[in-house]
């Protein structure tokens, strides 16, 4: 197999660490692809685009996929359909495919690689199962192809599980939500996520496998929560004191002044509308949903940050980065 891995989508949140982990491990053996802005030494490479694909491809012999496909159920079978052709027609022996453990759907109780995916019709969940299934058909002898499903990825750079909690000053509107905030929060932290697909690339891979991936503390809600206020000297967290009729109705009116905010044209005051807590789902908090790992750790996946120490790391990024105040 050639000593060349393909990272596609190099610059996102997860692609970044990604390229970073194989550096580290296999020095000089990564291409980096991005969909635009393509850096010195990059390559362009868009899920949309077979030409661009088998371009970043030729003597490539593992990829990661990190890439997002564009949204839509018929550009997601595209997107796929096409990493797949292009990956078989170069010769590539192995491809790692980022998809999420949203493919369960809203459920509670135990999750496995085998329980029923979601029947939704559209939306991410749905694409993510579509672009799964058509690997899976793609898988041969000749192409290996194995297929994460990481829950919640957490880390410094994150917008939806860490950054909208902690940046503008967003980690004073944490709270402890009592019996509403005891639900599962299934982290994985990027820098873990990152180090197993750098270790699947560089390892003997099944012709085909699908592995859950998720950290092996999973604290509820409340604890992530007091995890972040804790590291940004914010604790302790103050006490959610309003039912849940009036939460529900402060996040309605928040929804409707932030669509409003949105169209002046003053950056300055749209900024202003803060984000957070009240911008997630209220029952995500409380749902006590579990992940199995078993397959991941069969694979080698191994959990090194716990969750404060992967909060601490990510706080102390940011605030490098001057994001928190």
């Amino acid at each position: 197999m050639s000593s060349q891995i393909l990272v596609i989508g190099a610059g996102g949140f997860i692609g970044r660490r990604v390229v970073a982990a194989l550096q580290r491990r296999l020095p000089g053996s990564v291409r980096a692809g991005y969909r635009r802005g393509v850096p010195e030494g990059g390559v362009h490479c868009d899920l949309m685009d077979p030409d661009s694909l088998r371009a970043a491809m030729r003597g490539v012999g593992a990829i990661v996929n990190c890439a997002h496909s564009p949204s839509g159920m018929d550009n997601a079978r595209a997107a796929a359909r096409n990493l797949a052709g292009a990956a078989a027609s170069c010769g590539v022996g192995k491809l790692v495919y980022l998809s999420s453990a949203a493919v369960y759907g809203p459920v509670s109780g135990l999750v496995r690689e085998d329980s029923p995916l979601t029947s939704e019709s559209s939306g991410y969940a749905a694409e993510k199962v579509a672009a799964e299934q058509i690997l899976q058909q793609a898988s041969s002898p000749e192409l290996h192809v194995a297929i994460l499903r990481p829950a919640l990825v957490y880390g410094g750079g994150e917008p939806q599980f860490f950054d909208c909690f902690v940046t503008q000053g967003r980690v004073r509107q944490l709270c402890d939500l009592g019996e509403f905030g005891m639900g599962n929060a299934n982290l994985v932290h990027v820098d873990d996520l990152a180090e197993f697909c750098a270790s699947l690339v560089d390892s003997k891979l099944p012709e085909f496998a699908i592995a859950n991936v998720v950290g092996d503390e999973v604290p509820c809600w409340n604890a992530y929560f007091a995890a972040i206020a804790s590291a940004a000297g914010h604790a302790p967290l103050p006490r959610r004191t309003m039912g849940r009729a009036a939460w529900e109705r402060r996040r309605f009116v928040r929804r409707v002044v932030r669509k409003l905010a949105g169209k002046i044209p003053i950056g300055a005051v749209r900024a202003s509308i803060p984000a957070g807590l009240s911008d997630s789902p209220f029952d995500g908090c409380s749902t006590q949903l579990r992940v199995a790992t078993d397959r991941a750790r069969e694979l080698g996946f191994v959990s090194r940050f716990g969750v404060e120490a992967g909060v601490r790391q990510a706080i102390s990024q940011l605030r490098e980065r001057h994001e928190i105040r």
